[in-house]
């Protein structure tokens, strides 16, 4: 991938993060109802995930909680 391409794409997630954080201040504010606040959150995860994924980040890390021995038995029990 070009460079001009990747800053491309850095602008576009700084803008669509932009947008997730006006839309939770909005909700937070009521000037957002719940029905589209739910639905906007998913289209901006979902372009922010497509972002991503042309970047090529890499899938988050699992949590600390993750890494503890006995937390892990709990969680393949439950699966």
């Amino acid at each position: 991938m070009r460079r001009k391409e990747i800053q491309i794409l850095l602008i576009e997630r700084d803008k669509v993060t932009d947008a997730l954080d006006k839309l939770e201040e909005d909700r937070r504010a009521s000037r957002v109802s719940e029905l589209d606040h739910d639905l906007l959150r998913e289209r901006y995860g979902n372009k922010l995930r497509e972002i991503e994924q042309k970047l090529g980040k890499p899938k988050p890390k699992p949590g600390k909680l993750e890494k503890l021995r006995f937390w892990r038995k709990k969680s393949k029990r439950k699966a």
